[in-house]
Protein backbone atom coordinates (compact mmCIF):
# COMPACT_ATOMS: atom_id res chain seq x y z
CA UNK A 1 0.00 0.00 0.00
CA UNK A 2 1.22 3.40 -1.52
CA UNK A 3 1.88 6.15 1.53
CA UNK A 4 -1.01 7.85 -0.27
CA UNK A 5 -3.49 5.20 0.29
CA UNK A 6 -2.37 4.77 3.48
CA UNK A 7 -3.80 8.72 3.82
CA UNK A 8 -6.52 7.57 2.61
CA UNK A 9 -7.29 5.24 5.13
CA UNK A 10 -7.26 7.25 8.11
CA UNK A 11 -9.70 9.87 7.03
CA UNK A 12 -12.64 10.74 9.12
CA UNK A 13 -15.69 8.32 8.38
CA UNK A 14 -19.07 10.30 8.42
CA UNK A 15 -20.97 10.64 11.55
CA UNK A 16 -22.54 7.97 13.47
CA UNK A 17 -25.97 10.40 13.35
CA UNK A 18 -25.74 9.93 9.42
CA UNK A 19 -29.62 8.16 8.76
CA UNK A 20 -30.40 5.95 5.45
CA UNK A 21 -32.73 8.72 4.25
CA UNK A 22 -30.51 11.21 3.86
CA UNK A 23 -28.42 8.86 1.68
CA UNK A 24 -31.20 8.22 -0.35
CA UNK A 25 -33.01 11.64 -1.37
CA UNK A 26 -37.03 11.85 -1.97
CA UNK A 27 -35.89 13.77 -5.07
CA UNK A 28 -34.48 10.30 -6.79
CA UNK A 29 -36.57 8.48 -6.01
CA UNK A 30 -39.52 10.64 -7.18
CA UNK A 31 -37.51 11.36 -10.22
CA UNK A 32 -36.95 7.63 -10.87
CA UNK A 33 -40.90 7.17 -10.61
CA UNK A 34 -41.59 9.90 -13.11
CA UNK A 35 -39.09 9.10 -15.89
CA UNK A 36 -39.61 5.19 -15.19
CA UNK A 37 -43.25 5.06 -15.64
CA UNK A 38 -43.69 6.04 -19.17
CA UNK A 39 -41.13 4.59 -20.28
CA UNK A 40 -41.91 0.77 -18.50
CA UNK A 41 -45.85 1.29 -19.89
CA UNK A 42 -44.50 1.91 -23.24
CA UNK A 43 -42.02 -0.92 -23.45
CA UNK A 44 -44.64 -3.07 -21.81
CA UNK A 45 -47.51 -2.05 -24.58
CA UNK A 46 -44.76 -3.06 -27.47
CA UNK A 47 -44.37 -6.32 -25.60
CA UNK A 48 -47.63 -7.45 -25.81
CA UNK A 49 -48.25 -6.39 -29.79
CA UNK A 50 -49.73 -9.82 -30.81
CA UNK A 51 -49.29 -11.70 -27.47
CA UNK A 52 -52.11 -14.20 -26.68
CA UNK A 53 -52.67 -14.41 -23.33
CA UNK A 54 -54.37 -17.92 -23.31
CA UNK A 55 -51.73 -19.25 -24.51
CA UNK A 56 -49.01 -17.56 -22.71
CA UNK A 57 -50.76 -18.91 -19.25
CA UNK A 58 -50.84 -22.15 -21.11
CA UNK A 59 -46.97 -22.16 -21.86
CA UNK A 60 -46.28 -20.71 -17.68
CA UNK A 61 -48.77 -23.66 -16.15
CA UNK A 62 -47.32 -26.34 -18.60
CA UNK A 63 -43.47 -25.31 -17.37
CA UNK A 64 -41.09 -28.05 -16.18
CA UNK A 65 -40.76 -27.28 -12.48
CA UNK A 66 -38.14 -28.75 -11.57
CA UNK A 67 -36.61 -27.11 -14.33
CA UNK A 68 -37.39 -23.70 -13.24
CA UNK A 69 -36.34 -24.42 -9.60
CA UNK A 70 -32.90 -25.35 -11.06
CA UNK A 71 -33.32 -21.60 -12.61
CA UNK A 72 -33.89 -19.88 -9.38
CA UNK A 73 -30.56 -22.34 -7.56
CA UNK A 74 -28.45 -21.08 -10.13
CA UNK A 75 -29.72 -17.38 -9.58
CA UNK A 76 -29.00 -17.15 -6.37
CA UNK A 77 -25.70 -18.86 -6.99
CA UNK A 78 -24.98 -15.77 -9.53
CA UNK A 79 -25.69 -13.42 -6.88
CA UNK A 80 -23.12 -15.40 -4.27
CA UNK A 81 -20.58 -15.42 -7.13
CA UNK A 82 -21.07 -11.18 -7.23
CA UNK A 83 -20.77 -11.30 -3.38
CA UNK A 84 -17.29 -12.91 -3.78
CA UNK A 85 -16.23 -10.17 -6.16
CA UNK A 86 -17.77 -7.40 -4.28
CA UNK A 87 -15.38 -8.70 -1.42
CA UNK A 88 -12.60 -8.33 -3.63
CA UNK A 89 -13.51 -4.76 -4.76
CA UNK A 90 -14.01 -3.73 -1.36
CA UNK A 91 -10.77 -5.42 -0.07
CA UNK A 92 -9.00 -1.81 0.49
CA UNK A 93 -11.82 -1.18 2.91
CA UNK A 94 -11.83 -3.50 5.04
CA UNK A 95 -12.03 -7.57 5.38
CA UNK A 96 -16.58 -8.53 4.54
CA UNK A 97 -16.83 -11.60 5.37
CA UNK A 98 -19.07 -13.71 2.44
CA UNK A 99 -22.01 -14.38 3.81
CA UNK A 100 -22.80 -10.53 4.90
CA UNK A 101 -21.64 -9.05 1.32
CA UNK A 102 -24.33 -11.87 0.04
CA UNK A 103 -26.91 -10.53 2.24
CA UNK A 104 -26.45 -6.93 1.75
CA UNK A 105 -26.03 -7.74 -2.26
CA UNK A 106 -29.46 -9.41 -1.75
CA UNK A 107 -31.12 -6.60 0.12
CA UNK A 108 -29.49 -3.91 -2.25
CA UNK A 109 -31.03 -5.61 -4.97
CA UNK A 110 -34.38 -6.03 -3.18
CA UNK A 111 -34.68 -1.97 -2.37
CA UNK A 112 -34.27 -1.88 -5.98
CA UNK A 113 -37.37 -4.46 -7.04
CA UNK A 114 -39.69 -2.10 -4.82
CA UNK A 115 -38.18 1.63 -4.75
CA UNK A 116 -37.98 3.38 -7.94
CA UNK A 117 -34.40 5.04 -8.72
CA UNK A 118 -32.36 2.30 -8.09
CA UNK A 119 -32.00 3.35 -4.80
CA UNK A 120 -30.85 -0.03 -3.23
CA UNK A 121 -27.59 1.08 -4.69
CA UNK A 122 -26.37 3.89 -2.48
CA UNK A 123 -27.92 1.94 0.15
CA UNK A 124 -25.74 -0.65 -0.27
CA UNK A 125 -22.40 1.57 0.19
CA UNK A 126 -24.11 3.33 2.88
CA UNK A 127 -24.60 -0.08 4.95
CA UNK A 128 -20.85 -1.08 3.89
CA UNK A 129 -19.71 2.15 5.61
CA UNK A 130 -21.51 1.62 8.51
CA UNK A 131 -20.26 -2.09 8.81
CA UNK A 132 -16.73 -0.93 8.17
CA UNK A 133 -16.80 2.26 9.71
CA UNK A 134 -15.32 3.91 6.31
CA UNK A 135 -16.10 7.42 4.86
CA UNK A 136 -19.92 6.32 2.96
CA UNK A 137 -17.77 8.17 -0.24
CA UNK A 138 -14.90 5.43 -0.15
CA UNK A 139 -17.97 2.95 0.27
CA UNK A 140 -20.23 4.20 -2.61
CA UNK A 141 -17.02 3.61 -5.07
CA UNK A 142 -17.27 0.25 -4.63
CA UNK A 143 -20.21 -0.43 -5.64
CA UNK A 144 -19.65 1.91 -8.77
CA UNK A 145 -16.63 -0.64 -9.26
CA UNK A 146 -18.72 -3.70 -9.16
CA UNK A 147 -21.51 -1.94 -11.26
CA UNK A 148 -19.16 -1.41 -14.23
CA UNK A 149 -17.63 -4.53 -13.53
CA UNK A 150 -21.23 -6.27 -14.59
CA UNK A 151 -21.30 -3.57 -17.52
CA UNK A 152 -18.17 -5.15 -18.53
CA UNK A 153 -18.32 -8.74 -18.34
CA UNK A 154 -22.47 -8.08 -20.38
CA UNK A 155 -20.32 -6.07 -22.97
CA UNK A 156 -18.10 -9.20 -23.62
CA UNK A 157 -21.04 -11.60 -23.87
CA UNK A 158 -22.18 -9.79 -26.68
CA UNK A 159 -19.69 -9.25 -28.73
CA UNK A 160 -18.80 -12.49 -28.22
CA UNK A 161 -21.77 -13.89 -29.37
CA UNK A 162 -23.10 -11.54 -32.28
CA UNK A 163 -20.85 -13.13 -35.26
CA UNK A 164 -23.61 -16.14 -34.65
CA UNK A 165 -27.02 -14.03 -34.05
CA UNK A 166 -29.08 -11.91 -36.50
CA UNK A 167 -28.67 -7.92 -36.14
CA UNK A 168 -31.32 -5.54 -36.04
CA UNK A 169 -31.22 -2.05 -36.14
CA UNK A 170 -32.50 -2.18 -32.45
CA UNK A 171 -29.29 -4.51 -31.77
CA UNK A 172 -26.92 -1.46 -32.97
CA UNK A 173 -28.37 1.02 -31.95
CA UNK A 174 -27.87 -0.89 -27.98
CA UNK A 175 -23.75 -1.57 -29.12
CA UNK A 176 -24.16 2.37 -29.82
CA UNK A 177 -24.45 2.82 -26.41
CA UNK A 178 -23.38 0.23 -24.44
CA UNK A 179 -19.53 -0.08 -26.29
CA UNK A 180 -18.71 3.73 -25.53
CA UNK A 181 -20.15 3.84 -21.94
CA UNK A 182 -18.08 0.95 -21.50
CA UNK A 183 -14.89 2.16 -22.38
CA UNK A 184 -16.14 5.50 -20.71
CA UNK A 185 -16.32 3.49 -17.24
CA UNK A 186 -13.28 1.90 -17.56
CA UNK A 187 -11.79 5.35 -18.50
CA UNK A 188 -12.83 6.51 -15.44
CA UNK A 189 -12.02 4.17 -12.82
CA UNK A 190 -8.24 4.42 -15.13
CA UNK A 191 -8.42 8.31 -14.48
CA UNK A 192 -9.02 8.36 -11.05
CA UNK A 193 -5.88 5.56 -10.80
CA UNK A 194 -3.81 8.19 -12.35
CA UNK A 195 -4.77 10.98 -10.44
CA UNK A 196 -4.02 8.97 -7.40
CA UNK A 197 -0.54 7.62 -8.24
CA UNK A 198 0.45 10.35 -10.46
CA UNK A 199 -1.13 13.08 -10.84
CA UNK A 200 1.31 15.88 -8.56
CA UNK A 201 -2.00 17.83 -8.03
CA UNK A 202 -3.60 14.28 -6.63
CA UNK A 203 -0.23 13.92 -4.55
CA UNK A 204 -0.52 17.45 -3.23
CA UNK A 205 -4.40 17.19 -2.02
CA UNK A 206 -3.50 13.76 -0.51
CA UNK A 207 -0.77 15.43 2.03
CA UNK A 208 -3.84 18.13 3.30
CA UNK A 209 -5.27 16.72 6.32
CA UNK A 210 -8.69 15.41 5.90
CA UNK A 211 -10.43 18.18 8.75
CA UNK A 212 -8.65 20.92 6.26
CA UNK A 213 -10.68 19.96 3.81
CA UNK A 214 -14.38 21.17 2.53
CA UNK A 215 -16.79 18.43 3.14
CA UNK A 216 -17.69 18.08 -0.43
CA UNK A 217 -13.87 17.95 -1.40
CA UNK A 218 -13.46 15.25 1.26
CA UNK A 219 -16.22 13.27 -0.45
CA UNK A 220 -15.20 13.94 -4.01
CA UNK A 221 -11.18 13.03 -2.98
CA UNK A 222 -12.38 9.79 -1.04
CA UNK A 223 -14.75 8.55 -3.78
CA UNK A 224 -12.19 9.02 -6.71
CA UNK A 225 -9.59 7.11 -4.13
CA UNK A 226 -11.70 4.80 -3.76
CA UNK A 227 -11.88 4.04 -7.45
CA UNK A 228 -8.44 4.33 -7.73
CA UNK A 229 -8.17 1.61 -4.61
CA UNK A 230 -9.93 -1.33 -6.51
CA UNK A 231 -7.08 -0.94 -9.50
CA UNK A 232 -4.11 -3.39 -8.72
CA UNK A 233 -2.74 -6.31 -10.36
CA UNK A 234 -4.31 -9.16 -7.93
CA UNK A 235 -7.92 -7.61 -8.19
CA UNK A 236 -8.53 -6.79 -11.79
CA UNK A 237 -8.29 -10.41 -12.84
CA UNK A 238 -9.89 -11.71 -9.75
CA UNK A 239 -12.98 -9.02 -10.58
CA UNK A 240 -12.79 -9.84 -14.11
CA UNK A 241 -13.03 -14.05 -13.78
CA UNK A 242 -15.78 -13.25 -11.07
CA UNK A 243 -17.64 -11.00 -13.28
CA UNK A 244 -17.71 -12.95 -16.34
CA UNK A 245 -18.80 -16.28 -14.02
CA UNK A 246 -21.84 -14.46 -12.45
CA UNK A 247 -23.10 -14.28 -16.01
CA UNK A 248 -22.43 -16.95 -17.66
CA UNK A 249 -24.63 -18.59 -14.25
CA UNK A 250 -27.27 -16.44 -14.98
CA UNK A 251 -26.78 -16.89 -18.84
CA UNK A 252 -27.25 -21.31 -17.82
CA UNK A 253 -30.30 -20.22 -15.45
CA UNK A 254 -31.91 -18.29 -18.69
CA UNK A 255 -31.41 -21.45 -20.46
CA UNK A 256 -32.68 -23.49 -17.68
CA UNK A 257 -36.53 -21.15 -18.07
CA UNK A 258 -36.48 -21.83 -21.78
CA UNK A 259 -35.98 -25.53 -21.64
CA UNK A 260 -38.94 -25.48 -18.90
CA UNK A 261 -41.00 -24.42 -21.92
CA UNK A 262 -39.87 -26.63 -24.63
CA UNK A 263 -37.42 -23.68 -26.33
CA UNK A 264 -34.28 -24.66 -27.37
CA UNK A 265 -31.31 -22.01 -27.42
CA UNK A 266 -27.67 -22.57 -28.12
CA UNK A 267 -25.14 -21.37 -25.99
CA UNK A 268 -24.22 -18.61 -28.01
CA UNK A 269 -27.76 -17.40 -28.34
CA UNK A 270 -27.99 -17.42 -24.51
CA UNK A 271 -25.21 -15.15 -23.93
CA UNK A 272 -26.87 -12.72 -26.74
CA UNK A 273 -30.15 -12.90 -24.46
CA UNK A 274 -28.26 -11.91 -21.22
CA UNK A 275 -26.08 -9.65 -23.22
CA UNK A 276 -29.32 -7.79 -24.58
CA UNK A 277 -32.05 -8.45 -21.26
CA UNK A 278 -28.97 -7.13 -18.46
CA UNK A 279 -27.79 -4.02 -20.54
CA UNK A 280 -31.22 -3.10 -21.77
CA UNK A 281 -32.97 -2.99 -17.91
CA UNK A 282 -30.65 -0.16 -17.67
CA UNK A 283 -33.06 1.88 -19.30
CA UNK A 284 -35.21 4.14 -16.57
CA UNK A 285 -38.03 1.85 -15.67
CA UNK A 286 -40.43 1.12 -13.02
CA UNK A 287 -39.05 -1.26 -10.09
CA UNK A 288 -38.31 -4.68 -10.90
CA UNK A 289 -37.84 -3.45 -14.97
CA UNK A 290 -41.66 -4.13 -15.97
CA UNK A 291 -42.42 -3.28 -19.78
CA UNK A 292 -38.37 -3.25 -20.36
CA UNK A 293 -37.48 -6.62 -19.31
CA UNK A 294 -40.80 -8.09 -21.28
CA UNK A 295 -40.14 -6.03 -24.18
CA UNK A 296 -35.86 -7.37 -24.60
CA UNK A 297 -36.97 -11.02 -24.05
CA UNK A 298 -39.68 -10.97 -26.72
CA UNK A 299 -37.33 -8.86 -28.91
CA UNK A 300 -34.61 -10.93 -28.86
CA UNK A 301 -36.11 -14.26 -29.00
CA UNK A 302 -37.94 -13.15 -31.63
CA UNK A 303 -34.64 -12.95 -33.66
CA UNK A 304 -34.14 -16.90 -33.22
CA UNK A 305 -37.81 -17.89 -34.53
CA UNK A 306 -39.32 -18.26 -30.80
CA UNK A 307 -43.30 -17.11 -30.67
CA UNK A 308 -44.38 -13.99 -29.10
CA UNK A 309 -46.35 -16.11 -26.68
CA UNK A 310 -43.37 -18.26 -25.44
CA UNK A 311 -40.88 -15.41 -25.55
CA UNK A 312 -43.27 -13.29 -23.11
CA UNK A 313 -43.73 -16.66 -21.03
CA UNK A 314 -40.01 -16.68 -20.81
CA UNK A 315 -40.00 -13.48 -19.86
CA UNK A 316 -42.37 -13.65 -16.86
CA UNK A 317 -40.86 -16.71 -15.69
CA UNK A 318 -37.41 -15.67 -15.64
CA UNK A 319 -38.10 -12.35 -14.13
CA UNK A 320 -39.93 -14.49 -11.59
CA UNK A 321 -37.26 -16.48 -10.72
CA UNK A 322 -35.17 -13.93 -9.66
CA UNK A 323 -37.20 -11.15 -8.26
CA UNK A 324 -39.86 -13.28 -5.93
CA UNK A 325 -36.78 -14.98 -4.04
CA UNK A 326 -34.46 -11.82 -3.92
CA UNK A 327 -37.65 -9.68 -2.87
CA UNK A 328 -38.15 -11.97 -0.06
CA UNK A 329 -35.05 -12.62 1.23
CA UNK A 330 -33.65 -9.23 0.67
CA UNK A 331 -36.14 -7.36 2.38
CA UNK A 332 -36.18 -9.94 5.49
CA UNK A 333 -32.74 -8.89 5.46
CA UNK A 334 -32.99 -5.19 5.28
CA UNK A 335 -35.90 -5.52 8.10
CA UNK A 336 -33.85 -7.47 10.28
CA UNK A 337 -31.25 -4.90 9.86
CA UNK A 338 -33.32 -1.96 10.75
CA UNK A 339 -34.29 -4.27 14.11
CA UNK A 340 -30.90 -4.54 15.24
CA UNK A 341 -30.15 -0.89 14.79
CA UNK A 342 -32.88 0.20 17.03
CA UNK A 343 -31.44 -2.92 19.77
CA UNK A 344 -28.08 -1.31 19.22
CA UNK A 345 -29.25 2.71 19.85
CA UNK A 346 -27.91 3.60 23.52
CA UNK A 347 -30.05 4.71 25.87
CA UNK A 348 -30.03 8.44 26.28
CA UNK A 349 -27.37 9.31 28.41
CA UNK A 350 -25.75 6.09 27.93
CA UNK A 351 -21.88 5.91 27.02
CA UNK A 352 -21.35 5.84 22.58
CA UNK A 353 -20.21 1.98 21.77
CA UNK A 354 -16.81 1.55 21.00
CA UNK A 355 -15.60 1.48 17.90
CA UNK A 356 -16.33 -1.58 15.68
CA UNK A 357 -13.08 -3.26 14.00
CA UNK A 358 -13.30 -3.02 10.19
CA UNK A 359 -13.59 -6.70 9.52
CA UNK A 360 -17.27 -8.54 9.65
CA UNK A 361 -18.29 -11.92 8.53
Amino acid sequence: MTSTDHRAEVEPSEPDGESAPQAITRRRVILGLAIGTPISALFLWLAVQGVSWSDVWSAILGADPWLLAAAVVTLMLTYLVQAERWRVVARNEGRLGLGRAYSLILAALAVNNVVPGRAGEILRGWWLSRLLRRPVSRCLSTVVVDRISDVGALVVALLVSLPFVPKPGWLQGLLLVAVPVTAGLLGLVALAWWYTHRSERGRRRAELPADERPFLGRQASGFVRGLAGTVSARQVVPIALWSLLAWLLWATAAGFVAASLGVSLTPAELLFVTGVIDLGVAIPSTPGFVGTYQWLAVASLGLFGISRDNAFAFAVLLQASWYVPVTIVGLVVVARGALMELGRRAPEGAPADAKRPASVS
